[in-house]
């Protein structure tokens, strides 16, 4: 029999290319589905099992049906088989779509081998048993084997468009969308100040500290004060406007607190809770020295500071939403102006809403079983306006 690569082989088996413009026809089939499940099932895990179902659905049945590919596999002349050339049960075509989710796990590593096996076959191919073949094909050439199906212009322009549009989604998800979420936050911020100025609206409330029974810890009590503002935000003894030696002289008296400086983000620190768990977990919040300001702009808080709070302010931080949070929540936030970032491409999520007197983000990240990461954010825009 001829080898591969030599021009004497009848071409039979779907190369690299040709199957990455077929996924690719299959992955916008399968879009309209996927963006209807994220509009309609707003938690992550029931999404992600029904996403499942439904892809598991469409290639275990359109593998195990009577023409033996996808709807993109038929447009690019392919289909799927086994050793004999025949068609695979419904069994094994359901157990190749999962040995495919293991070819992406291990870093689409797994699609690898086919660019380069006898046979054409990448890992999940080989775990079931199966080929890529012409569409044409009878079982008799099939088990006599034969070279590859040729990459036509329509192919490689397919496959092409395939790899160039996640490179640019992953540039647009790393680089674009933190630079307009931090410029659209702070810019809202500033509108809101000014809005208020202009109206000659004034913040008549004091500063206050909440401290427990015996004294020893200043809680925040944020439910419990309709008047509280966020610009007068006093958590653990530290409150924005403070310079960098006040706030220091806090987190040193304070035996429950230690402070670290953000290597990453100039003039950003961060505070962990030294009584609670191991030294990897979240900080309890952080405050921001934009560059060139000598006074704390922005002081965030994460759910570690719950072991800080009274009970019922702990309720700003089961949000999986911003819909989902609590009337009295959404009450003390205040009018929702508008969410100045939506970003949801794949299983990652991130919304920022920015509200009239505060800020309540909540962002889902990769991680499927995580829970969402909820933060309040205390801003004061006329410091922060100096951070270029």
């Amino acid at each position: 029999m001829s080898t591969l690569g030599t021009t004497s082989a009848a071409p039979l088996y779907a190369g690299f290319w040709r199957r990455v413009a077929a996924s690719s026809f299959d992955g916008a089939y399968l879009a309209v589905p996927s963006m209807i499940i994220g509009m309609v099932i707003p938690d992550r895990v029931p999404r992600l099992l029904l996403g499942i179902i439904v892809y598991c659905a469409y290639y275990a049945g359109f593998h195990s049906s009577s023409s033996q590919a996808t709807p993109g596999k038929k447009f690019f002349g392919i289909k799927v088989t086994d050793h004999e050339g025949g068609r695979i049960g419904l069994g094994r075509a359901i157990g190749r779509y999962f040995a495919v989710v293991l070819s992406f796990i291990v870093l689409c590593l797994g699609f690898v081998p086919a660019a380069f096996t006898q046979k054409r076959q990448a890992l999940h191919d080989l775990i079931c048993s199966t080929l890529v073949v012409d569409r044409n094909a009878q079982p008799a050439e099939i088990v006599a084997g034969g070279g590859v199906m040729p990459v036509t212009a329509g192919v490689f322009a397919v496959a092409s468009i395939a790899f160039a549009v996640p490179l640019l989604a992953l540039i647009l998800i790393f680089v674009a969308i933190p630079v307009y979420q931090d410029y659209a936050v702070r810019t809202k911020a500033a509108e809101i100040d000014a809005s208020r100025t202009s109206k000659g609206e004034v913040e008549r409330t004091e500063n206050r500290a909440w401290t427990t029974a015996d004294g020893d810890v200043t809680k925040i009590g944020i439910l419990a004060n309709a008047d509280f503002r966020g610009d007068k935000a006093i958590i653990l003894g530290l409150s924005l406007g403070q310079t960098w030696d006040e706030a220091r002289k806090v987190i040193q008296a304070n035996p429950e607190l230690t402070i670290r400086e953000d290597t990453l983000n100039k003039g950003r620190f961060y505070v962990y809770d030294r009584g609670g768990p191991a030294e990897g977990d979240r900080a309890v919040f952080y405050c921001q020295w934009p560059d060139g300001t000598a006074k704390m702009g922005r002081l965030v808080i994460y759910p570690r500071i719950a072991r800080f709070l009274p009970a019922g302010d702990t309720r700003l931080f089961v949000a999986r939403s911003a819909a989902s949070l609590p009337p009295e929540v959404k009450s003390w936030l205040g009018p929702e102006d508008r969410a100045v970032v939506t970003l949801d491409v794949s299983s990652m999520k991130t919304t920022t809403h920015v509200y009239e007197k505060r800020a309540l983000e909540v962002s889902d990240d990769i991680a499927i079983f995580h829970a969402p990461i909820v933060h309040v954010s205390f801003v004061r825009p006329d410091l922060l306006a100096r951070h270029k």
